[in-house]
Parts: structure tokens; C-alpha cells; sequence
């Protein structure tokens, strides 16, 4: 499982703003999960995503892991 940050836009009908999600891939380099808009803080999101893979966290853990995330950043 490896966990990479991407880069997009997101608009809404006033403004648009770039922001971060987290891809997530198997061992295979085959894509399964791809969560946008996670964070527009892209230091603590490259730490949160560097620390996922040092950790070998599985993908069920991510969740509650995210929600911690936002519990501390917002």
C-alpha cells in the first residue's frame, strides 16, 4: 500500500482554490482509492501522508485516521 498526495482545484459558484487529496495504491502500483479535498494545509498533509507510509497503514485504518487529522487541524 503506498499513499501519495495530488493536487487539485476545487470550485464552488464564488471562488476556486487549490487543495490536496491522498491517492492510495496497492503493491502493484494499481489505483484504489482516491480522496479529495483532504486538506488545504500541504505541509501537515505531506506529513500526514509521509507518516501513513512509514507506518504501513491499512487502507481500513484510514478513516479514523483522517478523522484524527481534522480533530487537530480545524
Amino acid at each position: 500500500m503506498k499513499y501519495i498526495v495530488f493536487y487539485h482545484h476545487v470550485k464552488s459558484e464564488l471562488k476556486s482554490f487549490l487543495s490536496a487529496g491522498i491517492l492510495v495504491k496497492d503493491d502493484e502500483g494499481d489505483e484504489i482509492k482516491r480522496l479529495f479535498d483532504v486538506s488545504t494545509d500541504f505541509k501537515a498533509i505531506k506529513r500526514l501522508v509521509k507518516s501513513l507510509n512509514v507506518g504501513r497503514v491499512h487502507l481500513e485504518h484510514l478513516d479514523c485516521i483522517l478523522e484524527d487529522y481534522y480533530t487537530e487541524h480545524y
